[in-house]
């Protein structure tokens, strides 16, 4: 039996795990370090290999080591329920929430808008659709993803950045040594470079592309255990060390950027200025060339590998081919919010689930010491699960978009029930103790306000029945009251300094009307600004070019539109003054039919897809209850279906400006 990979086939299989691995984190993130730590760049750049490239490499030695056949088999150690749990939320996370979507929207930004003159929403919809369609049409062929992403693809890649790579490293514009590094790179540049590395998301992928390593080695006639264990490390090993090699260049490039640009808002900026800077036009058509290559082999194996655990999870539900189409699609709608959303959005979630990967990690690493004893993984996970729901506050409150959004609703709430966080303080958490968790626990079934939704084929009898035993406790006669946010005159204005790399501006507007038609309200929300064809989108973002994005969101219960962008400092009052304009425009009517028409569309599939889920039907109903609002999906359509250019009208002349809220750079100038 063949025991070992000859020479060719481990390079070839390192070739793959390595272009799986190298996608459009990896390119952006360590250029945009290099230019913030400057003259301690090596050290960042150490920081960022531990995370970015040591974790990874203990994830693929994980997988192989504790001869798992996928990541629901090594998180089910720790129990069923959580294995599910575990696995869904890590391969959403690294599939069609963000990953996947930022591999598209990295590859539109970096390498072809720069090439662009005017609005690219267009030319983002019909690239996206490119995209993802050789995206499928590789996914779909699993059985030949070496030859594709290891043999042809992953080569190309590297010929095209070695050509960017290169000319730079040998034509410094700057010497590392002179750039001033700024931030906390100035005072902790290895832990800011650690915490870095997360970004890239290599290390929940390694637990995702582990499944399709060990699956080529068996192809290629490894079919003993220990063999596979063995031939997978010695991949993951030069895979990795290669990537480190690649990390520490790009570090550099970064950094001797300074001595030309400035402090660019992301590494996607930063690569397009170099590419321009080195080989003008030709450096364009490089660097798209590079970042599509880099990004759709990473799709293509991230695709891959949602489809066949979605498949093994849930194997009575869709086919491999149907799942892999499901992901491309949700992934394409996804892509077209933009980039800068995507990135924002995926930091609390990352410092949610990282702890709980590098502990599964190590344990499977070192199962074999103890046996693989389900209560060593029960024990240690518990403990780290507390730690990561505290990393996720305390990244909720340090993402600045979703924190901006937050402060502006929390203004807009002051000394009201809703200026209360959904989800506490993490001194609150802190403070929890066994007894006094029992004790809210009594309380609440005494006390408490439910609401039950039984979703299902059974009768109202038998739901009514067993709610009446699971819930037999001595109740409380309990006494309702429904606060909303008081009407105020004038415009508040808040302005706080943070070290931000762009401004924060959300604007907050309260309905000024007790009579609301949510219907309607929804309907001019999407019109609005909660869509990749709304007029904030079209005409804000991509038109004018005032925002690095902007959208709209509706609380119903709260009563309240937050606005919310991310912009230059020096076009804070332009973007404001605009975003006023576009209400405006709603207000008095002036959009187009087919503008309408997009929105209804979008409502209407929206509403649709409520259904496909059982929870998603749970929160609807509830929501819909408290606000007195009809629950059937049908008769909501159809409300939808017949609303008119002046019922949109109505709902925007509704909401009234209450707060401006901004959150820049603690100097006040450019962000940086």
């Amino acid at each position: 039996m063949k025991e070992r990979l000859n020479f060719r086939q481990l390079i070839a299989v390192a070739s793959m795990l390595f272009g799986l691995f190298f996608g459009a984190g990896n390119l952006i993130f360590p250029v945009h370090m290099g230019q913030l730590a400057g003259a301690n760049s090596y050290i960042a750049a150490l920081g960022f290999i531990v995370t970015a490239v040591g974790l990874p490499l203990i994830g693929v030695a994980a997988f192989g080591i504790s001869r798992s056949d996928d990541l629901l088999a090594m998180s089910s150690r720790v129990g069923k329920g959580y294995g599910v749990f575990f696995t869904c939320a890590l391969y959403l996370t690294i599939g069609p929430l963000f990953a996947i979507p930022r591999c598209a929207a990295t590859s539109f930004t970096i390498g072809v808008e720069p090439m662009l003159t005017g609005g690219a929403v267009t030319e983002l919809a019909i690239f996206s659709v490119i995209f993802f369609a050789l995206v499928l049409f590789f996914s779909l062929r699993p059985s030949k993803i070496l030859t594709w992403v290891g043999r042809i693809i992953n080569p190309l890649f590297l010929v095209f950045l070695a050509v960017l790579v290169v000319t730079a490293l040998v034509k410094p514009v700057a010497a590392v040594s002179s750039v001033a590094p700024e931030g906390a790179y100035a005072s902790s540049a290895f832990s800011a470079g650690f915490l870095d590395g997360y970004n890239t998301m290599d290390a929940l992928a390694s637990l995702a592309f582990g499944v399709i390593v060990v699956g080529v080695i068996r192809d290629l006639g490894i079919k003993h255990d220990a063999a596979v264990a063995g031939n997978t490390v010695r991949a993951g090993v030069f895979s990795c060390v290669f990537m480190g090699l690649i990390y520490l260049a790009m570090t550099i490039i970064g950094a001797q950027s300074r001595g030309a640009f400035a402090v660019s808002a992301n590494g996607g900026i930063a690569l397009a200025d170099i590419a321009g800077y080195y080989f003008g036009t030709a450096g364009q058509v490089i660097l798209a060339v590079t970042v599509t290559l880099a990004c759709l082999k990473t799709a293509i194996g991230l695709v891959t590998s949602c489809a066949e655990i979605f498949r093994v999870l849930f194997p009575k539900s869709m086919s491999y081919k149907a799942w892999a189409i499901v992901f491309s699609v949700v992934s394409l709608l996804i892509t077209n919010v933009g980039l800068t959303q995507i990135i924002d959005y995926s930091v609390p979630v990352l410092m949610f689930l990282y702890p709980l990967t590098i502990t599964l990690m190590l344990l499977s690493l070192f199962g074999h010491f103890f046996d693989y004893d389900k209560r060593v993984f029960v024990s240690v996970t518990a403990f780290t699960l507390a730690a990561a729901v505290l990393d996720l506050l305390a990244a909720r409150s340090n993402e600045k978009t979703a924190y901006a959004v937050h402060r502006c609703g929390e203004l807009m709430a002051q000394g009201q029930p809703f200026e209360v966080c959904e989800y506490g303080t993490c001194e609150e958490i802190e403070k929890i103790t066994p007894s006094s968790l029992f004790s809210f626990y009594k309380q609440a079934l005494q006390s408490a306000v439910f609401e039950i939704f039984a979703i299902g084929a059974f009768s109202q009898q038998r739901v009514a029945s067993l709610m009446a035993d699971a819930f037999a406790a001595d109740r409380r006669p309990v006494q309702v009251q429904t606060s909303y946010i008081a009407r105020r005159g004038g415009v508040r204005e808040y302005t706080e300094s943070f070290q931000v790399e762009q401004a924060k501006l959300s604007l907050g507007y309260r309905l000024d009307t007790d009579e609301v038609d949510f219907t309607a309200c929804t309907l001019f929300l999407i019109l609005f600004g909660a869509s990749p064809h709304s007029m904030l989108f079209l005409n804000v973002r991509e038109k004018l070019s005032l925002c690095y994005y902007c959208s709209a969101r509706l609380d119903k219960l709260k009563r309240i539109m937050i606005v919310y962008s991310g912009v230059l400092p020096e076009n804070i009052g332009v973007a404001r003054e605009e975003i006023g304009r576009q209400l405006e425009a709603v207000q008095q009517g002036a959009f187009s039919d087919q503008a309408l028409d997009a929105a209804k569309y979008t409502y209407i599939n929206n509403l649709k897809s409520i259904a496909d889920s059982m929870y998603n039907l749970e929160d609807y109903a509830l929501t819909q209850n408290l606000l007195g609002l009809p629950t059937d999906l049908d008769a909501v359509i159809g409300s939808v279906e017949r609303m008119d250019r002046s019922a949109v009208q109505r709902a925007a002349q509704a909401f009234v400006l209450d707060t401006v809220y901004v959150l820049r750079d603690e100097k006040g100038g450019s962000a940086s």
